[in-house]
């Protein structure tokens, strides 16, 4: 799955640096894993509970994207152990994508 197609022209206005941002992705994730209910549970269930984490707390305390970075990338990493199964995967790919984005932003390469 292109990363082209997962960008949500809504998402484009939107700077990944701001609570509504990241809000924003973490909608769009979740509403993938609401669709993808083929996905391991043990998967499902630890993005679901990490996504919720992260959504909190940038609602309560700010964002800090450092930390945000190392969840996120967390949670991405959990994807490799089942990476075989994921190829056509929204969720997968925007994990990926949201990811990717936070790398560059912190600079952590």
């Amino acid at each position: 799955m292109s990363s082209k197609n997962l960008i949500d022209p809504v998402l484009s206005d939107v700077p990944l640096c701001t609570v509504k941002g990241v809000t924003h992705r973490v909608r769009s994730i979740m509403s993938a894993l609401e669709k993808e209910t083929w996905l391991p549970i043990a998967l499902r269930s630890m993005a679901v509970e990490g996504f919720m984490s992260i959504q909190n707390e940038v609602n309560e305390f700010g964002l800090d994207i450092s930390e945000l970075t190392l969840q996120v990338n967390s949670i991405a990493y959990a994807l490799f152990s089942y990476e075989d199964r994921l190829t056509e995967s929204e969720v997968a790919a925007k994990i990926k994508l949201f990811n990717e984005e936070l790398t560059a932003i912190s600079g952590n390469s």
